[in-house]
């Protein structure tokens, strides 16, 4: 098998792989979970977290240096040091995000009755919120999760768990199957008057979850549960523990390679704050001027200067030999500026993003300039769009499972998620078309495609029902007639 590092071979059990060679199930956990923290693949995911807050690690780990009288290198501290952030992955993670998920997606089924309790049992924050976060998991560190549980009240719960604290053990090279989960994460609590952080380590697993606190380097069982395992569900009224049948967590993957943004563009990003930063650097330093002193011999610089910034004057005492010249560095700032447009294009471009400098795109760009300045967003929405339509699919086998728990009648009828992109159109040129088209299409794949109208459906009744007023209200001016009158 493969664990989520890709060490094992994929037809061994993981557990009985490592026992094999004499480890115990703790050691195998601590195994995993070293070996997992120790993979470019949790470097990445704490780097892409890192960028998407703006906390750029390359440049705010950036020094200026100078040789000390010993011509030893040391830090600069009165150097001037600017350090400029840009935070490009978080406009182009929330662009990506907002683009898929800004507008509700439709749930598709035939049965209308199984759409209502498939929303009612999964709640309208897990459209809300749930997915948001679960795409900017994928999109900042490679891949989300997303742990299915029933709360103490009985209810369907889902939560998503920051993918660094997950360490997956898969059973298949492919990532599509899981044999067991582990989470590493910290909590606090009080010994006594004293609060302590406490490193937790539980493993999912078929049966239910075994927790553990790591002490002293070695594992040991936490006491604050009663069962081991603790079951993830209790049947009837009796509450006799029982299994989903399988482990309760669902990945959504940026990609293939599990990999997130940041990977395809943080060299460009770490070079666009480093040049930004010495051109301010270069501008501090422009503004200082260089006096040069003629015929002042050893006056006290400090004192000079301390002259010049309170009278903006100094005497000078000969005309002919004294003097001062202050000397102000010129600036070429060409080179800088075609740099810095060349990398914004390549961060958009690498990075798949939406360039929307208007001196490129203009102020109403047509349909089929729109259609291309999107193309690469679309192009990595489609990635992430189609591991959401696959984790969807697992979690309604999570949803049917809670279903017949609670005595609902599960229909067997297909179920699509249908994600509505904000799409960006030319709405003139949108209007223009669908009225240019109302001879040879429907009036409701006409009405449908209008730019202002959000629900077809909706729109159509509300026609239907404005030109029944119409009419009444027409029909109630109408003058009457004789032969009415006789009537």
């Amino acid at each position: 098998m493969a664990t989520g590092v890709g060490l094992l071979a994929p037809t061994i059990n993981w557990a009985q792989q490592l026992k094999n060679n004499g480890l115990d199930d703790r050691q195998i956990i601590m195994e995993e979970v070293g070996t997992f923290e120790r993979s470019p693949k949790y470097h990445w995911m704490i780097t892409g977290e890192r960028y998407y807050l703006g906390d750029n690690e390359a440049i705010a780990r950036k020094q200026k240096y100078k040789y000390d009288a010993k011509e030893q290198r040391v830090v600069d501290e009165d150097a001037i040091n600017n350090k400029l952030v840009h935070s490009f992955m978080h406009n182009l993670v929330d662009d990506k995000v907002a683009y898929l998920l800004a507008k509700e997606p439709t749930i598709k089924c035939d049965n209308e009755a199984y759409i209502e309790l498939i929303r009612e049992t999964l709640g309208q924050p897990f459209f809300e919120q749930r997915l948001e976060t679960l795409c900017e998991e994928a999109s900042n560190k490679g891949i989300g999760w997303l742990y299915v549980y029933i709360n103490e009240q009985g209810e369907f719960k889902t939560l998503v768990f920051p993918a660094q604290q997950i360490v997956p053990i898969w059973s298949d090279d492919d990532h599509t199957q899981l044999q067991a989960v582990i989470r590493t994460y910290e909590q606090t609590e009080y010994i006594g008057s004293r609060k302590e952080n406490i490193k937790r380590v539980d493993l999912y697993t078929f049966d239910g979850v075994y927790h553990y606190d790591l002490r002293g380097g070695a594992l040991a069982a936490n006491t604050n549960y009663k069962d081991f395992p603790t079951p993830y569900l209790k049947r009837g009224k009796s509450g006799a523990p029982t299994s989903w049948g399988t482990i309760p967590f669902i990945a959504v993957k940026n990609n293939s390679y599990e990999y997130p943004d940041i990977k395809f563009v943080k060299s460009l990003i770490d070079d666009y704050d480093d040049k930004r930063s010495e051109n301010s650097n270069f501008l501090d330093v422009a503004r200082r001027l260089v006096w040069v002193l003629k015929g002042y011999g050893e006056e006290d610089l400090h004192k000079l200067a301390g002259k010049i910034a309170h009278y903006n004057a100094i005497n000078v005492d000969d005309a002919t030999e004294g003097g001062v010249e202050a000397i102000s560095p010129s600036i070429d700032l060409g080179g800088y500026d075609t740099h810095f447009a060349q990398l914004k294009r390549d961060i958009l471009e690498f990075g798949q993003g939406v360039n929307k400098n208007l001196d490129d795109i203009g102020t109403a760009p047509s349909g089929v300039a729109l259609k291309f300045l999107y193309s690469g967003l679309d192009l990595k929405c489609n990635k992430l769009e189609k591991s959401l339509k696959t984790a969807f699919r697992k979690l309604l086998e999570f949803v049917d499972t809670y279903l017949s728990l609670t005595g609902k009648a599960v229909p067997k009828e297909p179920v699509e998620i249908i994600f509505n992109r904000s799409v960006m159109v030319n709405e003139s040129e949108a209007i223009q078309n669908v009225a240019a088209s109302t001879a040879i299409i429907s009036r409701k794949t006409a009405i449908s495609h209008h730019p202002w109208v959000q629900d077809a459906e909706q729109e159509m009744s509300d026609m239907a029902e404005e030109q029944e007023d119409e009419e009444q209200r027409l029909y109630n001016k109408a003058p009457v007639t004789n032969n009415a009158q006789q009537e």
